[in-house]
């Protein structure tokens, strides 16, 4: 076996040592050069063009010197821009898809192709138009669209808080997406905002309304969709409501009582609430009506305040 000199190798000398190419056959000391490799690692020598390759580059590196960072690593190995920087991976944040060409700059680590609706050099955070924590790993939907109210919004519908998704509103419109009123306003109408409910303070329940009709929550006995009188059959419009006017039905002539809770009797009945026959009147059981007596009694009477 052969004692190799001038970097060669094998039994007969006939290659050049690992870290180290040209053609050891030809016999002279200068045969075999040193790889311009890192770390002098093995490298090749195209036959056609005597181009030398680096066949084994360290990881995150590649290119013909592996002076370049392969994808989804940067840096700048050999300093080529400047002071030497080893490649790293990419900070991505998880929103990128390793196995895709590109997906970061090779010299800034800048991401170039954030998935899941996000951006930023790192996929930081969630895109224009959308909202969430794009850093979130466990979240199946990491950013959602903002889906503003196009009516109850001041600024466009694709423009939200870019964490809690919250759109800009109009006057007392609230919701995450601007989509209804506050409480004690309704009436959204786009460019505007919501109106103040008119509930009357006296025979409404509380000051709020419904958020589309306007219509108010009345107390008893109350009606009318600001709760401004009492029902057909109800007096005393108050704080406390209405009271039923609970007049006769047979007896009354309407079922609405005045303003003091009496009712307008029929003929032949009396009392607040015409439940009672008049005097000289008797409550026939058959028509349940109060009919005049006779008129024997009437003449009986008669008589009777004579003496």
């Amino acid at each position: 076996v052969c004692e190799c000199s001038d970097f060669t190798a094998g039994t007969t000398c006939e290659r050049c040592l690992d870290g180290y190419y040209g053609n050891a056959l030809t016999g002279t000391p200068g045969d075999c050069q040193a790889c311009p490799c890192p770390g002098r690692s093995s490298c090749a020598q195209i036959a056609g063009t005597g181009q030398v390759v680096c066949t084994n580059c360290p990881a995150g590196q590649t290119g013909v010197r592996c002076q370049i960072c392969e994808d989804g690593y940067y840096g700048d190995p050999l300093g080529t821009s400047g002071t030497a920087r080893p490649c790293e991976r990419c900070t991505c944040s998880g929103n990128v898809d390793f196995n895709a060409v590109g997906v970061c700059d090779h010299f800034t680590g800048r991401c170039l192709k954030c998935l899941r609706h996000t951006a930023g050099d790192q996929c930081q955070r969630c895109k224009q138009g959308f909202y969430g924590d794009a850093l979130n790993q466990t979240a199946r939907q990491k950013c959602r669209p903002c889906n503003c109210n196009a009516a109850g919004t001041l600024r466009p519908v694709d423009e939200c808080h870019p964490t809690t998704g919250n759109c800009w509103c109009l006057n007392h419109v609230t919701g995450r997406d601007c989509s209804h009123c506050e409480v004690g306003f309704f009436n959204l109408q786009p460019g505007i905002g919501c109106e103040r409910c008119k509930c009357n303070p006296i025979g409404s329940l509380s000051m709020a309304c419904h958020p589309v009709t306007g219509e108010c929550v009345c107390r008893a006995g109350v009606e009318g969709g600001l709760c401004g009188s009492c029902h057909v059959g109800y007096f005393g419009f108050s704080s406390r409501g209405c009271i039923a006017c609970n007049c006769d039905p047979m007896g009354s002539a309407s079922m609405q009582c005045r303003s003091n809770g009496t009712c307008q009797c029929r003929q032949g009945f009396v009392g607040h609430k015409c439940n009672k026959c008049e005097l000289n009147y008797f409550h026939n059981r058959a028509t349940h009506q109060c009919e005049e007596c006779p008129v024997c009694y009437g003449l009986v009477k008669k008589q009777v305040s004579i003496s």
